[in-house]
């Protein structure tokens, strides 16, 4: 789900968790393309890495799975701790002041049918 209302990073996340989901995490080159294209003409949007707390740690996911996949753009410094996609796709670090559209992973907890 898209949202085109420019918000800070945890803001982001807490309005994707009002709807049972969080920041998309990307595991492939199709999933990155798939948020791409929702992008729209934003230049950026928030997607759901961060670092796991300041300053050269690791980086996780907001819904907690494993970062498997990547398109980084270099140069991470030490203040940046959240992360858009640029409108080619790949991924940059940025500080949680910036405010930027976003992309929700919405889980979908209605039951199957068989």
């Amino acid at each position: 789900m898209f949202v085109n209302k420019p918000v800070m990073a945890r803001t982001a996340e807490r309005k994707c968790a009002e709807k049972n989901g969080h920041l998309v995490s990307i595991h492939s080159q199709l999933e990155n393309n798939i948020v791409k294209s929702k992008m729209g003409n934003n230049p950026r949007v928030w997607i759901g890495l961060k670092r796991r707390t300041v300053q050269n740690r690791p980086w996780i996911w907001f819904d907690g799975t494993d970062v498997d996949f990547g398109d980084w753009e270099p140069d991470v410094t030490d203040d940046q701790n959240y992360v858009s996609m640029k409108s080619d796709g790949s991924w940059e670090a940025k500080v949680n002041t910036e405010k930027l559209p976003f992309v929700c992973k919405i889980i979908d907890d209605c039951p199957i049918s068989s």
